[in-house]
């Protein structure tokens, strides 16, 4: 962060947070060095021009535009890091071709030793002094006799202890033990039939739902049956009916065609026989889809999904769904 802002501060010629100020100038002509970057003196006057590293007003908006449209997707982080490590030397050195001294501040010499001392002693977190820094400023807030300090910080930590592990057996109560995940999809529902199992959570206010062609309704109906694993028998009778009655060549288009209605009979009539495979997410199932509410957003699989249209107001990407797919020579990805 540090870095960021001095590099975007300098470049932008923010005041308050460029590293070329008046001052750096007048140093640089006091070393006589960087001639290109000294005060622009007119008789008894002298003003700082606009540097060459630093944007013009339509530059800005340019730069500017384009950070405001770039998004990732939520909970990522880009570690750049990883690449940055390799060349950070060089970075430097280019660096100082371009920028005054003062622009080169204790935090840009650290990035040269940053990363290979977290190889070395991993995650930082586990090694600077502010959890210690935060749990004394905690301990302190629970004093409350200052004429023994200790005291009341004893019966805070017991109080604190005792509520602890009160709470790791407390099943009905949310506690640090118990408390979902951010993006809490609630868990798999208990259908019977996979298809209506999803663990899918959907947030925000209903709206009317989305009106589709029949043959998108028919494709999407068709899409579901073919990948319920408890209607496979079905399908499997289905399937020889239609060997015995068609060409082999037409078998896989008719059964398409024809197994919806050819189901949804079948269904009806283990229900008027009162069969004991008969069951209610069955004839939903062969029913087919109907009118549902329209949600902004979804939780499924620990993921949060947003519309396009809610997603264009944020600074992160939650929309886009990335299907790979396979063909008997290219693999190809569907978004």
């Amino acid at each position: 962060k540090n870095v960021f802002d001095t590099l975007v501060g300098t470049i932008l010629d923010i005041e308050g947070k460029t590293k070329d100020t008046i001052k750096a100038r007048l140093d640089l002509e006091r070393m006589g060095i960087r001639r290109g970057l000294w005060m622009n003196r007119d008789s008894d006057k002298a003003r700082r021009d606009l540097a060459f590293f630093s944007l013009k007003p339509n530059d800005k908006k340019e730069f500017l535009k384009f950070v405001s449209s770039v998004k990732f997707p939520d909970g990522y982080a880009s570690n750049i890091a990883r690449c940055l490590r390799h060349d950070i030397v060089q970075v430097l050195c280019k660096f100082e071709m371009i920028f005054p001294p003062t622009f080169f501040t204790s935090m840009m010499h650290v990035m040269v030793h940053l990363p290979q001392e977290a190889l070395l002693a991993g995650p930082v977190n586990y090694r600077w002094m502010y959890p210690i820094e935060r749990l004394l400023g905690e301990l302190k807030k629970s004093v409350r006799n200052r004429a023994k300090p200790e005291g009341s910080i004893i019966e805070a930590w017991v109080q604190y202890e005792s509520l602890t592990f009160c709470g790791m057996y407390l099943k009905d109560v949310e506690t640090a033990f118990n408390r979902p995940q951010r993006n809490n999809d609630g868990g798999m529902r208990k259908e019977k039939l996979s298809v209506f199992a999803q663990s899918a959570r959907p947030f925000g206010d209903p709206g009317r739902g989305e009106s589709f062609s029949t043959n998108d309704m028919e494709v999407a109906h068709w899409f579901v049956l073919n990948n319920c694993d408890e209607i496979m028998a079905y399908l499997d009778e289905h399937e020889e009916m239609m060997k015995r009655e068609h060409p082999s060549h037409l078998v896989a288009q008719k059964q398409r065609e024809l197994f919806p209605q050819w189901f949804l009979e079948s269904v009806n009539k283990l229900k008027s026989s009162n069969s004991p495979t008969y069951s209610d997410e069955l004839y939903n199932l062969a029913f087919g889809p109907i009118r549902a509410e329209l949600f902004s957003g979804c939780y499924i699989n620990g993921v949060k999904f947003l519309g396009a249209a809610r997603d264009d107001k944020l600074c992160m990407q939650n929309s886009g769904v990335h299907v790979p797919g396979g063909g008997e020579s290219t693999n190809i990805d569907f978004y």
